[in-house]
């Protein structure tokens, strides 16, 4: 049970890392 509540964690910590490396491309393009 704890194996799987790390796995989700961990996948949402990338889902989050990917959003915000996304938004800062797009931030950098605008300017």
């Amino acid at each position: 049970m704890e194996r799987v509540l790390l796995d989700v964690v961990y996948l949402l910590g990338v889902v989050v890392l990917a959003l915000v490396v996304g938004l800062a491309g797009r931030g950098v393009e605008k300017l």
